[in-house]
């Protein structure tokens, strides 16, 4: 018959609260049981009112939180009728409007539409959590910010963006009818020494040598 060998012991990795050595409290050889259970005592004190003042700090964040007035918030305007408050800079590739909202908005703004979408488009909300869409709506939005309303014109972003591609474009030749741009040199080389002439003079490199010339 073999005998298994006994598990060995563990113990605290950063050593005995009280002593810091290689045991626990329980085995600490320094204490009685009196002073170990003082020590209990106390240290379950402790931990129990960090707890309660955390939870009270927690209470307080969501209390404020809570006690925001729309005015305080950041909200968004849509169709200048329904004002909601809205996440800045959120990182997000689409704007979700929940159905509420949206039904609200069209009793507000008979010219509002609902459109289905030929294939829903699932998007990942902050957590995790995938939200479906299987309705649009087009809606114009006005932000408020501090300095007042701010309107997204989407129109002219659209346009913007279809100018700033067609610039960065390098597949397409240039126009026959407009004759290619050609860099002067001469004047390349002109601004960079009056650059560097003007930068002398206003660190009082070149003082001497005018006053001398």
């Amino acid at each position: 018959m073999t005998s298994r060998p006994k598990p060995t012991e563990s113990k605290p990795r950063t050593g005995g609260f009280h002593c810091g050595k290689d045991h626990w409290l329980s085995r600490c050889p320094d204490l009685d049981e009196a002073a170990k259970e003082a020590l209990l005592a106390e240290r379950k004190s402790k931990k129990k009112s960090n707890d309660s003042v955390s939870k009270n700090f927690r209470a307080k964040r969501l209390e404020q939180d809570a006690n925001l007035t729309m005015n305080e918030r950041a909200t968004v305007l849509l169709n200048d009728r329904l004002e909601l408050p809205y996440c800045a800079d959120s990182g997000c590739d689409w704007n979700v409007i929940s159905r509420k909202p949206a039904g609200l908005l069209q009793e507000q703004d008979s010219t509002v539409q609902l459109v289905e979408l030929n294939e829903p488009v699932e998007s990942q909300a902050v957590g995790g959590m995938i939200l479906t869409s299987t309705l649009a709506v087009d809606v114009r939005r006005t932000i408020n910010t501090a300095a007042g309303p701010l309107g997204i014109d989407t129109d002219q972003q659209l346009e913007y963006l279809a100018s700033r591609r067609t610039e960065d474009d390098d597949s397409f030749d240039e126009p026959v009818s407009i004759p290619p741009c050609k860099r002067n040199e001469l004047n390349v080389i002109q601004n960079v020494v009056d650059a560097l002439v003007h930068d002398a003079i206003a660190r009082g490199v070149v003082d001497n040598y005018l006053t001398t010339r």
